[in-house]
């Protein structure tokens, strides 16, 4: 059973995602786990990057996705480091804790510096990448909530997020800077910097912004989870899947989220 200090603390960060849409949990993650995280997903990269035509590897990036795809590794398997972060029991009791949602795994992220000139993303929820309209988008936010919970292996100063636009829908400023493209920034907006090590836990929903720069070197590691709704409108692949030999190298409980994901997707693969 938890201790007193314990549930405060986990009453104290679910209380911050509530009312903000972010937690940061500083100091989460040593150098040596960063270091074979990084090593395992810098893998991942640079078969990605490789695959990029000539003219775009040199950006400008974003970030790159589907980490647990075994396509990125030369020998077809997914590295361990990858598949039990995504997994770890820690990591998915916090989320359940804070969120009061039970984490449904969805897909991956990776973020690195940029090779070519600076820039900045555009401001955005995430919910609106599959909605042309506020009605529709609206309605995914109802359906669904989605999670990023995210590691700097380096020091990563570039999110900018609205505290509480989760909990509501946009100003017409916010609309006119998220949807039409209109410059500058929302009222209220604040970056969230994180040293090597901490952790980031945010609403997918909350509008927020990355910015893209050449330094310093950025290497941050983004999980994406469901804890309401299934997501299958952004469809993730089947293949990032553990296949059945990389499935037997894992514990029993990583076994059993991925198995739940499979079961949760399986009749959208089969349609699809």
């Amino acid at each position: 059973m938890p201790s007193p200090a314990k549930r405060r603390k986990v009453g104290a960060l679910a209380y911050y995602w509530r009312t903000r849409g972010y937690v940061v949990l500083p100091r989460f993650m040593g150098w040596r786990d960063r270091k074979r995280v990084r090593a395992a997903c810098d893998r991942a990269e640079r078969a990605w990057r490789a695959r990029l035509p000539p003219q775009r590897r040199d950006g400008p990036l974003s970030n790159m996705a589907d980490l647990t795809h075994p396509r990125w590794y030369d020998d077809g398997r997914v590295p361990a480091e990858i598949l039990r972060f995504v997994a770890e029991p820690s990591v998915l009791d916090l989320i359940e804790a804070i969120t009061g949602g039970t984490p449904l795994f969805h897909n991956t992220q990776y973020f690195m510096e940029q090779r070519g000139a600076d820039w900045d993303g555009g401001w955005h929820r995430d919910s609106q990448f599959l909605a042309l309209d506020a009605e529709t988008e609206r309605r995914h936010i109802a359906e669904g909530t989605g999670v990023h919970f995210r590691v700097a292996l380096e020091d990563d100063p570039w999110l900018r997020i609205v505290p509480g636009s989760h909990r509501r829908w946009d100003t017409a400023r916010e609309w006119a800077i998220r949807r039409d493209r209109e410059p500058g920034d929302p009222v209220g907006a604040v970056s969230v910097p994180l040293e090597a090590g901490d952790a980031m836990l945010f609403n997918a929903w909350s509008i927020h912004q990355g910015l893209y720069r050449r330094e310093p070197a950025r290497r941050t590691f983004d999980v994406i989870y469901m804890t309401r709704g299934t997501a299958e409108r952004a469809l993730t692949p089947k293949a990032c899947m553990p296949s059945a030999v990389r499935m037997a190298s894992l514990p029993r409980a990583a076994r059993a989220f991925y198995e739940r994901f499979a079961r949760t997707y399986r009749r959208a693969w089969s349609s699809a």
